[in-house]
């Protein structure tokens, strides 16, 4: 509530923009309309290889927070890969698949060539993630991934999650791009989880 409240403020100063999927972030950001980006450490590969133009102009923080000890950092998501079962020869797939991922070398160098940041934690150690970046105004600013990446919370997915994230993605556009009224439609949202799950709604 306290998080939605904040967002329909900002909005309401007008300090959010509203672009049309990733090219329109892009465009945003090498327009100037975009100066924020709360988003996953992968988007500095895209601002150091899609705008070089504007090296020195950005930087690295956590995730803002409502107290000094909360939690500045989250995950979502992640790539998958996967070895088919018509595959002529999984077990050689598979190898491939680990030698790939649980190699610190290869985890380092597709964040050096395309801004995928490391998963495998034995990476994170690599100096390379240490140095300071010019295109960051010579901050270390894979470091504070690095950092955070240690400490990101667990998540624990279940089968009701499908159901919650849709009528959250609806709420929430209910209230930045409709106005609607942070309390009154989250609490709209709590009882339609709670009827579309079968869970006791917390009060």
């Amino acid at each position: 509530m306290r998080a939605m409240t904040l967002m329909k403020t900002l909005h309401d100063k007008d300090l959010v923009d509203y672009e049309k999927g990733w090219d329109g972030l892009v465009t945003g950001t090498k327009e100037g309309k975009v100066t924020t980006t709360p988003t996953a450490a992968w988007w500095t590969g895209t601002l150091t290889e899609e705008m070089p133009e504007l090296k020195g102009k950005f930087g690295v923080v956590p995730l803002p927070g409502f107290t000094a000890d909360g939690i500045r950092t989250s995950n979502i998501g992640g790539s998958t890969l996967s070895v088919p079962a018509q595959s002529k020869n999984p077990r050689l797939a598979w190898a491939f698949i680990e030698f790939l991922l649980t190699g610190k070398a290869n985890q380092v160098s597709m964040l050096k060539r395309e801004g995928l940041f490391p998963a495998y934690l034995p990476a994170l150690d690599d100096p390379y993630l240490s140095a300071k970046q010019d295109y960051f105004g010579g901050q270390p600013a894979l470091d504070v991934f690095a950092r955070l990446a240690r400490s990101i919370p667990p998540v624990e997915y279940n089968k009701d999650d499908a159901k919650a994230s849709d009528i959250m993605i609806s709420a929430v556009n209910g209230v930045m791009l409709r106005g609607k009224d942070p309390h009154a439609t989250l609490s709209s949202a709590a009882a339609q989880i709670a009827a579309a799950t079968g869970r006791e709604r917390v009060k």
